[in-house]
């Protein structure tokens, strides 16, 4: 039973714990409603703008391909529609549009500057949120499984 615990944490652990950049949430100040989205790859944009659910929320004001050879899209997004930025705000882009999206229920205000996360296509958005759904499930299966081998010792 042990070594099947021990087996299995091993699995989903190597699942879970694909690396991802860090990306950093500076903490709120007066907002002028830019934000800085990093992708892997060049996004290939086609229009100028931000969407979420079809409504056009912002501006794309530039792309830069940086030293670390990630690229770089600077964002304005109106003022609107500035509650929508928060820590678990992401971007992917799709038909070469840059879309929002979010990867959890809940998340704390992003101040003005900040960088957040791009996807180049929906399966790469949808492969990251299940590897933190994962991660969640890994974390609480350990959880779970100390218990239980705590109640058979």
């Amino acid at each position: 039973m042990k070594n099947y615990l021990v087996t299995l944490s091993l699995v989903i652990l190597s699942i879970a714990s694909c690396s991802s950049e860090n990306i950093e949430h500076k903490q709120p100040t007066l907002s002028n409603g830019a934000y800085s989205v990093i992708f892997n790859e060049n996004p290939s944009l086609n229009e100028n703008e931000v969407y979420s659910k079809g409504f056009k929320i912002g501006k794309v004001l530039s792309q830069k391909l940086e030293k670390n050879n990630l690229v770089t899209v600077n964002i304005l997004i109106d003022e609107n529609y500035q509650e929508l930025m928060k820590t678990n705000t992401i971007f992917y882009i799709s038909e070469g549009k840059l879309l929002y999206d979010t990867i959890e229920d809940e998340g704390e205000p992003i101040a003005t500057g900040s960088k957040i996360r791009g996807f180049n296509n929906k399966t790469s958005m949808f492969l990251y949120k299940a590897k933190k759904i994962g991660k969640e499930m890994y974390n609480s299966s350990i959880n779970k499984a100390k218990e239980i081998y705590e109640k058979v010792k």
